[in-house]
């Protein structure tokens, strides 16, 4: 909602009693859970936001994933699968390439299959940890999650988009706040900003650094041999996507953009594939996206994949407060 990222206009105050009313469902939510989350035996690594969606957590979370990777260490990602189909039917689901995305959600396939970690999907974040434990997990990253209270967190990461940071500052519908920026700052042990912080809110929190987005050279190498291309996203900023398609020179003759977490059919695809063909163009996705694509289309459809990259110094700062709870 374009409204929620301006000044504080009429809308946005006429919602205040929904915000309002919002805040008191959170806090009884809080309340509730008081002695009751669960405390893993092993340390719990949240990657979440305060803010509604496109803030660039997954490629945050991947990062982490790799990083604990490359210590030797056997990763458990921890998710809700949102849109999952079986999460809430089946207990734990236990990601693996004969899962949809529809099944498990397309943010924890995504993680599955970047990484290769043991990824495991549960609106009770809990239940999903006791799995890892058994399965001799080494960590538990828990993909989202700062106002989930099953599961206790030994480290609490925040991600923010730098340009668009708290948005008008109001608690959702009024603005894009999950929870209030003070409640958020009181509770993390580091915020990431994806971009430089425009807003100046990264001064509240005790640490922070900056990360940005990385085409993959190699891809991109690939992906300047195609002259025409149309884009299509389904993702929470897909300006961000549109945007580094354009800064690495490929010339996109039509942008498509749709909901966050859309579920394509394959009349979609088929439709965007004749569209495609008519413009004598290639399609062109997010990884996000291109995980949710029928396999008999992936072959048609290009992908751009990105990382998250921190200077020297940033990556040094994250490093040390993720072995402050990696060893003990």
């Amino acid at each position: 909602m374009d409204f929620w990222y301006r000044k504080k206009g009429l809308l946005s105050i006429l919602m205040l009693p929904l915000a309002l009313l919002f805040w008191l469902i959170s806090m009884l939510k809080k309340v509730s859970y008081l002695g009751r989350s669960y405390r893993s035996s092993l340390p719990v690594i949240c990657v979440g936001n305060i803010v509604v969606g496109g803030s660039g957590k997954t490629p945050v979370v991947i990062k982490i994933v790799e990083m604990l990777q490359a210590q030797g260490l056997k990763v458990a990602v921890v998710s809700r699968g949102y849109k999952s189909s079986l999460s809430s039917s089946k207990g734990v689901v236990i990601v693996d390439d004969e899962y949809s995305a529809d099944e498990v959600g397309d943010e924890p396939l995504m993680i599955y299959k970047k990484t290769g970690a043991s990824v495991y999907v549960s609106p009770d974040r809990s239940k999903s940890a006791k799995v890892a434990e058994n399965h001799n997990c080494d960590v538990i990253v828990m993909d989202d999650g700062m106002q989930n209270y099953t599961l206790k967190k030994d480290i609490i990461i925040s991600v923010f988009n730098g340009k668009n940071g708290v948005g008008n500052g109001f608690l959702m519908p009024a603005g894009c706040l999950r929870e209030s920026l003070f409640s958020g700052v009181v509770k993390s042990d580091m915020a990431i900003f994806m971009g430089d912080d425009s807003t100046g809110i990264s001064s509240k929190f005790k640490s922070f650094v900056t990360g940005k987005l990385a085409a993959d050279k190699v891809s991109v190498k690939e992906l300047k041999k195609v002259k025409n291309y149309i884009a299509f996203a389904g993702i929470g900023k897909p300006e961000k996507f549109f945007k580094s398609l354009n800064d690495i020179g490929l010339n996109v003759l039509y942008q498509m953009e749709f909901e966050d977490h859309y579920s394509y059919s394959d009349e979609d695809i088929k439709r965007l594939l004749n569209f495609a063909k008519q413009e004598e163009a290639t399609l062109v996705t997010t990884e996000k996206d291109f995980v949710k694509i029928s396999k008999k289309f992936k072959k048609e459809i290009l992908v751009l994949p990105v990382a998250v990259e921190f200077s020297k110094n940033d990556l040094k700062k994250l490093e040390k407060l993720l072995h402050s709870v990696i060893v003990k």
